[in-house]
């Protein structure tokens, strides 16, 4: 059995800490930097998702961030639908179209606490389609902590509205292969909320093949067993020293 990585298994309705809250109202200023097409990467505290932890994401200007951090490869202006194994994968897209933030609108990041549990917060506010004016304003809440059973990853909105006429727009989270992934079924509603739910990575089995050598004379044969199957890549190959005795 292979090893399976994390699996998103749902996105559930609510689960927010305190829904859309912008964080220019705590003075946190907007991303330096940030225009069409763009994407910035963060080093963090660190946050699990699907069970593993991370230290670093990237912002990306097109309404979704990249676990783990990015390159300019994981810029994609026209949304996925998840799963996919393209690029960019490891992602939480609240609202994922051709959005040009160069236009109107800002996006902060900043660390929000209640003074019992912390929170990376990503906000996108205002920011208006590339090619008409409409403008949106959403939110990914990450929950920071020691271990895993501090994990929790939201979306949250403020004002929704239509994706890029011309790129579409999907809501949604994939794992860090492209493997698993979930779609919001309809657009969320402003004033929403939505918790994405991941089962961690699972260790691969392992099988016993038995097979029968042979020897003319006595002494210690090294044997290579080799094996090739459809569900694991590759050949795998045991070497194991042989001894015959009298």
């Amino acid at each position: 059995v292979p090893a399976l990585p994390p699996q998103v298994t749902s996105i559930t309705a609510g689960g927010s800490p305190a829904g859309y809250l912008p964080l220019s109202i705590f003075g946190i200023t907007p991303i330096a930097g940030v225009g069409d097409d763009t994407i910035t990467n963060f080093n963090t505290p660190t946050f699990w998702y699907g069970g593993e932890p991370y230290t670093r994401l990237g912002v990306v200007s097109n309404g979704y961030v990249v676990i783990g951090g990015g390159t300019a490869a994981d810029i994609v202006f026209a949304p996925q639908t998840f799963p996919n194994p393209a690029r960019p994968n490891n992602v939480v897209a609240p609202f994922w179209s051709d959005l040009n933030p160069a236009a109107a609108g800002a996006i902060r990041i900043g660390t929000l606490t209640d003074g019992v549990s912390n929170w990376i917060v990503i906000d996108w506010a205002g920011v208006r389609n590339f090619s008409n004016p409409t403008a949106h304003s959403f939110e990914v809440w990450l929950k920071s902590g020691a271990t895993p059973a501090t994990e929790e990853v939201t979306m949250a909105y403020g004002t929704a509205g239509a994706g890029d006429p011309a790129s579409g727009v999907n809501w949604g989270a994939e794992n860090r292969d492209g493997s698993s992934g979930k779609n919001l079924a309809a657009p969320p509603a402003n004033g929403s909320d939505w918790k994405i739910n991941l089962a961690p990575p699972q260790a691969g089995g392992t099988s016993t093949v038995t097979f029968d050598v042979s020897a003319t004379r006595f002494g210690t044969y090294p044997s290579l067993a080799s094996l090739t199957s459809n569900v694991t890549p590759g050949i795998t190959q045991v070497p194991v020293d042989l001894t015959v005795t009298p």
